[in-house]
């Protein structure tokens, strides 16, 4: 008779990813569940995965509390004589597991930095409207640093980013060549409220965020944008994560020739998407006959995606009034701890406006985090 029909179920859902997420975790516990009744020997599959790290994120705590509760009632159920030597030594183990890993009042903020250095060489379209003018290549050695703060509890999350930048960049492209300092500064801020979540998906609602980007020390150039409305994301585990977020709000941007704030009241649509390429490991594998080894280095690579568009809609709902930008591109990460890197960029970009065109820019870089 089969006394554990939890570990076949846990063997076959850490086949494909070696993580259990919230749609397997819950079909684990109907079949522990199946005959009324937990016990040790069915909570240890579990048990195991906890501690392995193999539970995804979103799906830890429903694993830590199922455990939790399981293993009490199957305390309070045996006579303390009649309990076995290792299941009494597995017991406290869930419980300080348990209580370690629920969340605390001071844990709700989590933060996160990089300093990171990069060379890059850029080259550009005829009209592309850089920095520096309408420059065709550039060579950008800089630095920056990245810090995020999260915020989280309940059913409220509030994400911050700040991004600085610094470094000189080599331009050609006109009479003579020439190096121009490099600073840009961005800030993103987003409020959300979950509405709802199943398995993989997640529903904000309201959502509110502010955005801006531009030179470090001066107006010129600088945006401004502040909307709210509605995001969907899709995230099954720490290596997929795609959402689409739909809203409407206000935009400012500095005019550098007329030295004034142009003022845009419009609706904002925004695609983004990272996916490490690792799923694709086991279809080549099947199909070719290859060796995992040869394979592994999926893992490391990592596509990614943006669409970014606004439409003011005093102008008219129309394609040639909306300010676009769009980025696809690349990286291989040399080590495991994804902290060296090289990849590429692709960006189409429209301004929205009547004499705008559409212009192109490719950039091919390395860098490293530490």
């Amino acid at each position: 008779m089969q006394t554990q029909p939890s570990r076949p179920l846990v063997q076959q859902a850490l086949q494909n990813d070696q993580q259990i997420d919230k749609t397997e975790l819950k079909m684990i516990q109907e079949a522990i569940l199946a005959d009324q009744k937990a016990t040790p020997e069915e909570l240890a599959p579990v048990v195991d995965a906890l501690t392995q790290n193999q539970i995804a994120k979103g799906a830890v705590v429903e694993a830590i509390q199922f455990l939790a509760q399981h293993t009490a009632e199957t305390q309070s159920d045996e006579k303390p004589a009649a309990a076995a030597p290792e299941t009494a030594d597995k017991q406290p183990a869930v419980t300080e597991s348990a209580a370690a890993s629920k969340p605390e009042p001071a844990k709700n903020w989590k933060l996160d930095h990089a300093i990171q250095g990069s060379f890059n060489h850029t080259s550009v379209s005829a009209g592309w409207e850089g920095q520096y003018g309408s420059e065709k290549t550039a060579t950008r050695v800089e630095g920056s640093y990245q810090l995020g703060a999260r915020y989280e509890k309940g059913n409220t999350s509030w994400n911050n980013r700040v991004l600085v930048e610094y470094g000189n960049t080599f331009v050609k492209g006109d009479a003579q060549g020439r190096a121009v300092s490099r600073n840009n500064f961005e800030l993103s801020s987003e409020a959300a409220h979950k509405l709802d979540e199943r398995g993989a998906f997640k529903i904000e609602i309201p959502y509110a965020s502010l955005y801006t980007k531009g030179p470090l020390t001066e107006l010129d150039g600088r945006k401004f944008r502040e909307t709210t409305g509605a995001k969907v994301t899709y995230e099954p585990n720490a290596d997929t994560k795609y959402s689409v977020k739909v809203g409407a709000g206000l935009q400012q941007t500095h005019d550098a020739s007329t030295r004034r704030w142009n003022n845009e009241v419009g609706v904002e649509m925004v695609l983004e998407g990272k996916q490490t390429l690792g799923f694709m490991k086991a279809p080549i594998i099947s199909a070719t006959g290859a060796q995992e080894g040869n394979v592994a280095f999926l893992d490391r690579l990592e596509a990614h995606v943006q669409v970014n568009a606004f439409n003011p809609l005093q102008n008219g709902v129309a394609l040639s009034n909306t300010d676009i930008g769009i980025r696809v591109g690349a990286r291989y990460y040399l080590t495991e701890q994804k902290n060296i890197w090289m990849g590429f960029s692709q960006q189409w970009e429209y301004g929205g406006k009547a004499d705008s065109t559409w212009e192109n820019k490719f950039t091919a870089d390395a860098g490293l985090k530490f």
